[in-house]
């Protein structure tokens, strides 16, 4: 069998695996939607009417091909709540979700590369330490309280009362910066020291290697080592990193 089928194969029998699992899950141990939709004093019949068209009443096997068809067309239903379909929900939704955490996202990736270049090139040195330092520090403070310490400290009369913490109404770059400036900071304070610590691995791996002591035996500058050698070599984690964390 050549290798490409063969991973194929493999790819689909992992996505069936996991889809088959997920449903399981969700079938004997997630929330039971009748009750929750029908409300109270609700007839036999109906509860019936009801599960039937959820589906509840089919076979085990027939619910999950008609889980697996909805995910092939991105069928994904209707929201139990509004009555609207959920591909509008996300389609209004998602766009505005990435345009608040987009610039969080870039800036706590591009200054963890910054601060781990600098770190490796400075291995064991004081400026190594404190940033190592700071990075643990910032590992061990939950998300949730610099959340509300900022939004205290940045939307409430009882601080400077300068952003927004609802709503959006954005018509221009002014007012989108208001919207965006608390997100914006909430995930670099949140996700600099995992990201510093994780590329300072990443470079200091990269820094030891032959190729750095040859290029330095050549007489390459520190310049040149670093842009060329030790940034480019480590692409394929830094980019690994970045399609791990998008916030999705």
């Amino acid at each position: 069998m050549p290798a490409a089928l063969r991973t194929i194969l493999h790819g689909l029998a992992l996505i069936l695996g996991v889809t088959f699992l997920s449903f399981l899950l969700m079938v004997w141990f997630g929330p039971d939607q009748t009750y929750t939709l029908i409300g109270k004093n609700a007839t036999a019949e109906q509860i019936a009417d009801l599960r039937h068209e959820l589906g509840y009443d089919r076979p085990f096997l027939q619910r999950y091909a008609g889980f697996l068809a909805d995910l092939a067309t991105l069928d994904l239903g209707t929201s139990n709540a509004s009555g609207e379909r959920v591909s509008r929900v996300l389609a209004r939704t998602v766009p505005i979700t990435l345009a608040l955490m987009l610039p969080g996202f870039l800036l706590g990736n591009l200054l963890g590369i910054a601060l781990g270049l600098s770190a490796a090139r400075r291995r064991g040195q004081w400026s190594d330490r404190l940033i190592s330092g700071l990075s643990v520090t910032g590992m061990s403070i939950s998300f949730l309280i610099i959340i509300i310490a900022l939004q205290v400290l940045l939307s409430t009369p009882y601080g400077l009362n300068l952003f927004p913490v609802r709503g959006w109404q954005v018509s221009d770059l002014p007012s989108y910066l208001r919207y965006v400036t608390v997100p914006t900071i909430a995930l670099v304070t949140v996700t600099l020291g995992y990201n510093t610590r994780f590329y300072r691995a990443v470079f200091v791996e990269e820094y030891g290697r032959d190729h750095i002591r040859t290029a330095r035996a050549f007489g390459a500058s520190p310049a040149v080592i670093m842009w060329r050698h030790v940034l480019k070599n480590s692409m394929v984690p830094i980019i690994t990193r970045f399609l791990f964390s998008i916030p999705l």
